[in-house]
């Protein structure tokens, strides 16, 4: 985690961190020619910061007392970060705080998300050689593996790719990945083994090869990092009384859904129990929060939510690629000018839809492709704020600039409050297999939201094979199997593909937007009818289809009332953390 200029023991978030809770587990150890932040005869720790990045003209600097000597022994140093302000603690106590104000400002994380300014400092170094630039090691989110990070650049400091570097894991894991090679982004991703023993665990870089550019240990920012990781329990148990709650859990869900209700696990599909869920949210999930005893409702009536919606702007309204669905839909559609004739449909255009239809709440998305944005994040969050207890913001990226990509997403959710992020393969002409896509994927794991995306044919004409659920959906579940994936457009004409995927992978799921009842293939409705009921999620794809219409023919389906619940708000509020 460490940026140059190297300093022994210390913890920032310069370049790549925003608001939250961090904390590390050091000592420092006085080195020759190296800087130690504890400092002074009274063995001090310094706190500082500076209001835009690593411009000095800002800095801020207070030095505590801890009361103990630091450099004796490991001790835990964190801070908690907000648009408020700075509070930081040592062992768990808080020991310092500023607020933010006009004379003193504190960092924001737009600001902390850019690199720091070069101006200043014209980049010098051989371009010819390569060394390590950052390593950051981190828990996953069951604690019982270890995800280890190694930056590589060049002599002026540009990130290399292509660079395989190979690494040792020692301490309380040992064993794990040993050579893997940097993405576009210059950094190598390695994975520990899993283990629920507790201890230090650490990766060291032992050699780094490539084609062109000689590796320089010497040159190294740091060669190993290590975290403490704590002994893993299974989620939402407790040591001593793991059977009695997985009983209780059990029977909540048996009275929510009735005798005949939805089953609880059947073809390797795990549903329902926080216990057997692996969703990757840092805190209590919605995906494994147990099922209601009563079916979700919204103002005194049952709650439908539209996991797949637009409120178009006049760019998406205007592109020729929609022609082909105007045609399908012999311009019964919403895929027209703005109502009035004027430049852009207001929000109430999209509310009023979604009142006709009785829809609670619809999660609206960016859209995002080579060429631009249709519908930009900002419009979309801009749109939210227009009715936040009715519309939910899913963000988009562009997937030519990978690193701004991973920026973007932490952006959208941490700053814009979006519940999802969504991509477009067909649009990208891309599979999701892609490595354009994995650091994205790797960011929603991070940061605990769900992936949406689109498979079957396109609509648009645009090649389809990019949106087969075998086997572009099914290798991104097998590698990142803590990602929530949220696949549009039902799958057809694969739909028997979706199912299986959706049946095998228990963080897959399928949503009916692009299609009304009347459409679904009978294969979809079968599988919503038994073991999918916990799967499937309403969409419309609105302004393409209306609500309304979307849900016309519910009652044919046949669907009883718990499964019937699910499928229209339940499995939604669930997957989304709603």
């Amino acid at each position: 985690m460490a940026r140059l200029p190297y300093t022994s023991g210390e913890l920032r978030t310069n370049g790549y961190y925003g608001y939250g809770c961090y904390e590390a587990s050091f000592k420092p150890i006085p080195v020759p020619g190296v800087g130690n932040h504890v400092v002074g005869p009274t063995q001090r720790v310094q706190l500082n910061f500076w209001a835009n990045d690593d411009s000095y003209t800002s800095r801020n600097e207070i030095l505590p007392e801890p009361g103990f000597d630091p450099t004796q022994a490991h001790h835990r140093y964190g801070f908690k970060w907000t648009a408020a302000g700075i509070e930081w603690f040592i062992d768990g106590q808080r020991v310092h705080s500023v607020s933010d104000s006009a004379l003193n400002p504190t960092p924001k994380a737009t600001e902390s998300l850019l690199e720091p300014p070069q101006e200043s400092q014209p980049p010098s170094g051989d371009a010819a050689t390569l060394s390590v630039h950052e390593i950051s090691v981190t828990l996953d989110s069951r604690a019982t593996r270890v995800i280890a990070r190694v930056g590589v650049a060049d002599g002026l400091g540009r990130p290399v790719s292509g660079a395989a570097v190979s690494g040792r894991w020692s301490g309380a894991i040992s064993a794990g990945d040993t050579a893997r090679t940097t993405d576009a982004a210059g950094v190598a991703t390695s994975y520990s083994s899993r283990s629920r023993e507790p201890g230090l665990v650490q990766l060291c870089v032992a050699n780094i090869s490539h084609v062109s550019l000689a590796y320089v240990a010497g040159r190294n920012v740091e060669s190993c990092d290590a975290i403490a990781k704590q002994r893993a329990r299974i989620p939402g148990t407790s040591p001593a009384r793991a059977g009695p709650r997985r009983r209780r859990r059990r029977a909540v869900a048996h009275r929510w859904h009735g005798r005949r209700g939805i089953p609880r696990r059947r073809h390797g599909a795990a549903v329902h129990s926080r216990v057997a869920s692996s969703y990757p949210h840092r805190v209590r999930p919605a995906a494994r929060q147990p099922w209601p005893e009563t079916p979700p409702r919204w103002h005194d009536r049952p709650m439908i939510i539209d996991a797949w919606a637009q409120h178009p702007t006049a760019r998406h309204l205007a592109h020729p690629m929609f022609d082909s669905l105007r045609r399908w839909t012999r311009g019964d559609t919403g895929l027209g000018a703005a109502p009035g004739g004027s430049g852009e449909w207001p929000v109430s255009v999209t509310l009023a839809s979604m009142d006709e239809g009785g829809i609670s709440r619809s999660l609206l998305s960016a859209w995002e492709g080579p060429h631009g944005s249709l519908i930009a994040n900002d419009e979309v969050a801009a749109f939210v704020r227009e009715a936040p207890e009715r519309l939910v913001g899913v963000g988009s990226v562009d997937l030519s600039r990978p690193r701004d990509a991973v920026r973007e997403v932490r952006r959208c959710v941490r700053e814009l409050g979006f519940k999802a992020i969504r991509i477009l393969p067909w649009l990208w002409e891309l599979p999701p297999t892609h490595a354009r896509y994995y650091p994205v994927f790797n960011e929603c794991c991070e940061l605990g939201v769900p992936f949406c995306t689109q498979v079957g044919h396109t609509g648009p004409l645009m090649p389809s094979e990019v949106g087969r659920p075998i086997p572009y959906i099914d290798q991104v579940a097998i590698d990142f199997p803590d990602l929530v994936i949220v696949c549009g457009h039902i799958g057809y004409p694969w739909t028997e593909e979706m199912i299986a995927v959706a049946t095998k992978h228990p963080n897959v799921y399928i949503d009916t937007s692009a299609y009304t009842i009347k459409r679904y293939p009978p294969q979809l409705v079968a599988y919503l009818r038994a073991h999918g009921a916990a799967k499937v999620l309403f969409g419309t794809n609105w302004p393409m289809i209306a609500p309304r219409k979307a849900l016309e023919g519910l009652d044919e389906l046949g669907l009883p009332d718990p499964t019937r619940a699910a499928f229209l708000g339940g499995n939604a509020l669930r997957v989304f953390g709603l």
